[in-house]
C-alpha cells in the first residue's frame, strides 16, 4: 500500500500511544501476588516501510523563479499476525500464563496501531548551484536563485510497535531515495533594443542554463526574423517581442522589446512640393541674413514615433539626419529629427534622413539669380492718345528665368527706378508671376508706358526726354535680377522706326497744324522744307531734328502754301534773278513771301516751344531777307 508522505508525517507527529497493561485479551491481575510478571514476544511484527519515488511540483525540469516542492512517495505493509506471551513468576490460579495473538487484517481497527509500522525520523539533503544543505521532514520547499542541475535525497528511519510495550519501537530500518532535478532559466539582459530597418539586433543572455531558441512575435512579411541566434530587422517599422525559449522546458522563456526604426517622412516647414520629380523638390525665395525667417526647419518623422525632446536618447545610433546648416536644440536635447537650412545661402541644399535601409531625401532650391527679359526690348513710345498710331496701349511683357530653373516660386516684378521721373510713371502689373512649364520660365508681368499729351511740347519736358525705367525681380523682398527699358517720346519713336510721314502727321495732330499743301517727306530735300509753285509742301530730313523744329517748319510751309500760286510763281522768278546777280525790285516778291513765313514762325515760338538755338536761326533768316529787301530797294 502507498500513502502520501504528508499523511505519514501527520501520523508520526502524534504522541506515541501508551502500552496497554490490561485489555480485553488479558485476564485481570489480582493484587500483587502475581509479581513479577513479564511479556515475551513469540512472533514479532513483520511490517515494513520504504520510499518508491520522488514527486516534484512543478515537475523537473522546472523554471527558475518560483517555489519548488519535493517530497517522496512511501510504501508500507502492515505486519502479519503477532503472538506474544504474558506470564508471571508466581504462577497461581489468579495469574495463569497467557498467549496473545494479534491478527492484523485491514478491518482490525482495534489493533491497527500494533500492526502498522511508523516513521521514527525523516530528513533530506538538498544540493543545487549556489546552495547545499539539509533539513528535517518529509518534504522540502525552496526557491532557487540559480539555474542548473541539483540533487535531493530523502532519508527515513522506520520501526514497528513493541507488542509487549506499546511505547517502544522495535526492529525497523533506514531507507533513502535520491534523485536529480534540473532548474531551467532564460534571462535576457536587455529589456528593449532599438535597431534600424534591415539592421541586426543582438541580445545578451545571463544566468541562462541550457540551449535556447529565438523567435519574434508577431511574425509578418517584412517584419524582423530570426536567423539562428541573430535577429534581423526587416523593412517594416514598429515594435515586436523577441522571445528566447529554453529547449529543455519550453515553458521557460524570457522576452524583450525590439523596436525597428524607419524614416516615414521628411518635410520642410511651410513649403509645398513642386514638380513630379522622383526626388522631392521644394523651392523658396532667398532671405537676407537678418530676416526673421532666415532658417528653414526640416523635420523627419520616425516610425515608431519619437518626440523631438526625446530624440537624443530614444533614437538608435544608426538613425542619421544630414544636410542643413545647423542642428536643432529642443529643450536640453539635441533634436536628431530635425536640421535647419540657411535660406540666405543660395543654391541647392540636400537634406537626408536615414535609418538603415530606410531613407528619405529632399532637395531645397534657393535660386541663385534671375534673368529678367523684356519684350519688346525697347525703346518703346509714350502712349499718345491724340495720334492713331500711338493711341493704342503699347504693353511690354516681362519673363523671368531663375537659376536653378524651378517652378513654385512666388515672384513679382517691381519698378526700381525711373529717370527722369514723371508724375505718370506708366502702369506696371508685377505679379505674382506664373510658371510656363513648356518654356521653363515665369511670366505675367506687364508694363504700359506713360501718357504723352498735347501739352507736352518743350524739349525740356521730362515726358519728351528719353526715360530709363528699371525693373527688378523680387522674391520674398529679396531682389535678385533686374533689367531696364527706355521709354521715348512719340515723335522720337516714329523717327527711330523710319516713319517720317507718320511723324509729320503726329506733329500736325499734336500742335494743331493744318495739312494745307499735303506735307510729305522728301529724303532728298536739302532744306528744312519747300513749297512748290502749285502749293505742294515737301519736308526734308533737317526738319526732323525735333518735333518743335518740324512744327515750326510746317507752320512756315503752311504760310507758303496759302500765299497763292501767282505769288509763289513770282517768288520763284525772284529767286532766279537774285541768284543771277539781279539786285532790283524784281527780287522783292521772294523776300516778302519768306519774311511773311518766318514772321509766322516767330509768332508761334511759344506754341512750338522752339529751342533758343532754332529761334536764333529763324531770326537770322528774318534778318537775311530784310537785308535783301534793303539791298534791292524793296519797300
Amino acid at each position: 500500500m502507498k500513502r502520501i508522505a504528508s499523511a505519514v508525517a501527520l501520523r508520526v507527529g502524534v504522541e506515541p500511544l501508551r502500552a496497554k497493561a490490561q485489555n480485553i485479551d488479558n485476564p485481570p491481575i489480582q493484587g500483587k501476588e502475581c509479581d513479577p510478571c513479564w511479556c515475551e514476544i513469540l512472533q514479532g511484527p513483520t511490517g515494513w516501510m520504504t520510499y518508491t519515488n520522488v514527486v516534484f511540483s512543478p515537475e523537473s525540469p522546472m523554471c527558475l523563479g518560483g517555489e519548488i516542492s519535493i517530497w517522496p512517495v512511501e510504501d508500507w505493509r502492515r505486519s502479519d499476525a503477532i503472538v506474544y506471551r504474558f506470564e508471571c513468576a508466581l504462577a497461581t490460579t489468579n495469574c495463569p500464563p497467557y498467549n496473545h495473538v494479534v491478527q492484523c487484517p485491514e478491518e482490525n481497527w482495534d489493533e491497527k496501531d500494533r500492526c502498522i509500522p511508523g516513521w521514527i525520523t525523516n530528513w533530506w539533503v538538498l544540493s543545487y548551484p549556489g546552495y547545499s544543505g539539509s533539513g528535517s521532514g518529509m518534504a522540502v520547499r525552496f526557491t532557487p536563485t540559480n539555474c542548473g542541475s541539483g540533487s535531493v535525497t530523502f532519508y527515513g528511519e522506520w520501526r514497528n510497535r513493541n507488542p509487549c510495550d506499546f511505547n517502544e519501537w522495535i526492529g525497523g530500518g533506514l531507507v533513502s531515495i535520491s534523485t536529480n532535478f534540473t532548474v531551467v532559466n532564460v534571462d535576457i539582459v536587455e529589456t528593449e533594443t532599438n535597431v534600424c530597418a534591415c539592421g541586426v539586433a543582438s541580445f545578451t543572455l545571463t544566468n541562462t542554463c541550457g540551449e535556447v531558441t529565438w523567435e519574434v512575435s508577431p511574425s509578418e512579411p517584412g517584419g524582423p526574423y530570426v536567423n539562428g541566434s541573430t535577429v534581423i530587422a526587416g523593412t517594416n517599422c514598429g515594435s515586436w517581442t523577441v522571445i528566447a525559449r529554453s529547449t529543455v522546458n519550453t515553458n521557460c522563456f524570457d522576452s524583450a522589446t525590439l523596436k525597428v526604426f524607419a524614416v516615414t517622412d521628411l518635410t520642410p516647414e511651410g513649403l509645398s512640393r513642386v514638380g513630379p520629380d522622383e526626388l522631392p523638390t521644394y523651392v523658396t525665395c532667398p532671405r537676407t541674413t537678418n530676416a526673421v525667417d532666415r532658417w528653414l526647419r526640416v523635420t523627419a518623422t520616425s516610425c515608431p514615433s519619437v518626440a523631438p525632446e526625446e530624440s537624443c536618447t530614444n533614437l538608435p545610433s544608426c538613425w542619421q539626419i544630414s544636410g542643413g546648416h545647423r542642428t536643432v536644440l529642443t529643450g536640453n536635447c539635441t533634436n536628431r529629427l530635425a536640421v535647419d537650412v540657411d535660406l540666405s545661402q543660395r543654391g541647392v541644399h540636400m537634406v537626408q534622413a536615414t535609418a538603415g535601409c530606410s531613407s528619405k531625401v529632399i532637395r531645397i532650391v534657393v535660386p541663385e539669380s534671375a534673368t529678367l527679359e523684356i519684350r519688346p526690348a525697347g525703346p518703346i513710345a509714350n502712349l499718345c492718345d491724340f495720334h492713331p498710331v500711338l493711341s493704342s496701349p503699347r504693353v511690354v511683357e516681362m519673363f523671368v528665368t531663375v537659376v536653378p530653373n524651378v517652378p513654385g516660386l512666388s515672384l513679382y516684378v517691381e519698378m526700381a527706378s525711373i529717370n527722369p521721373d514723371t508724375p505718370d510713371k506708366g502702369q506696371l502689373y508685377g505679379g505674382p508671376l506664373l510658371y510656363d512649364v513648356s518654356n521653363n520660365r515665369y511670366w505675367g508681368a506687364t508694363y504700359r508706358p506713360k501718357h504723352e499729351g498735347v501739352q507736352n511740347i518743350c524739349a525740356t519736358d521730362p515726358y519728351l526726354q528719353d526715360q530709363t525705367v528699371t525693373f527688378r525681380v523680387k522674391c520674398n523682398e529679396v531682389a535678385f535680377g533686374s533689367n531696364s527699358l527706355t521709354v521715348i517720346s512719340g515723335f522720337h519713336y516714329l523717327i527711330s522706326q523710319g516713319m517720317y510721314q507718320e511723324a509729320i502727321r503726329f506733329v500736325e495732330d499734336k500742335y494743331g497744324i493744318g495739312a494745307l499743301g499735303s506735307p510729305s517727306y522728301d529724303p532728298n530735300l536739302p532744306d528744312y522744307g519747300a513749297t512748290s509753285v502749285i502749293g505742294l509742301v515737301s519736308i526734308g530730313p533737317a526738319a526732323f531734328d525735333s518735333e518743335n523744329l518740324l512744327a515750326s517748319t510746317l507752320i512756315h510751309e503752311q504760310v507758303h502754301a496759302n500765299q497763292g500760286i501767282a505769288a509763289r510763281y513770282a517768288a520763284g522768278i525772284s529767286v532766279l534773278l537774285y541768284n543771277n546777280g539781279n539786285r532790283t525790285t524784281l527780287v522783292c516778291p521772294w523776300s516778302n513771301l519768306e519774311l511773311e513765313a518766318y514772321y509766322e514762325e516767330v509768332v508761334n515760338f511759344q506754341r512750338t516751344c522752339l529751342s533758343q538755338a532754332d529761334q536764333n536761326l529763324v531770326w537770322d533768316s528774318v534778318q537775311y531777307y530784310i537785308d535783301i529787301k534793303a539791298e534791292c530797294g524793296c519797300d
